[in-house]
């Protein structure tokens, strides 16, 4: 969960202006991670849809071994919350996603209230102010997020602490 905005901004900025003329994912890249980027990006879609968005993250990374190695570690970096939820933590997730999916909707509409209106970025924001509001928004998000599905999922506390610790290393 501590990746959910970070991821955000990543995907966001696959086909914009985020990067350079030199930094452009190439066609190779777009057509790998497109259909995991065009993902609703919430934890209610991803949870209520779990076994069609890790599904996408198999094809995207078998499709994308037929790019570059550049391309490959950019579409490692776009698909770290999926591959968490699908890949690294999926037996933990498991046994839980019946809570969870019932409990994300709601988490969602929380956490996007209390985080991310709190801390919005604004296009005319210098970057440093962008940088600084996108980490107290995901810092924000990160513990409402867990304390949302705690409440709602108690015996998923443990699994989702393990995967948050686990996305700090």
């Amino acid at each position: 969960m501590i990746l959910l905005l970070a991821i955000f901004f990543l995907l966001s900025g696959v086909f914009s202006q985020q990067f350079g003329e030199e930094e452009k994912p190439s066609e190779c890249l777009k057509k790998c991670v497109g259909p995991i980027a065009k993902v609703e990006r919430s934890f209610n879609y991803v949870f209520n849809h779990y076994e069609e968005v890790c599904d996408l993250l198999e094809t995207g990374a078998f499709c994308v071994r037929k790019c570059g190695e550049k391309d490959v570690e950019k579409f490692y970096q776009y698909t770290t919350f999926y591959r968490t939820h699908c890949v690294d933590y999926e037996e933990d997730l498991e046994p839980h996603l019946p809570c969870l999916a019932k409990a994300a909707k709601e988490a969602d509409e929380v956490c996007r209230d209390k985080c991310q209106n709190a801390y919005k970025v604004e296009k005319t924001d210098e970057k440093e102010n962008k940088i600084k509001k996108g980490c107290l928004s995901l810092e924000c998000s990160t513990v409402c997020y867990f304390q949302e599905f705690s409440e709602e999922c108690p015996e998923a506390k443990d699994a989702l602490l393990k995967l948050n610790v686990g996305q700090i290393h």
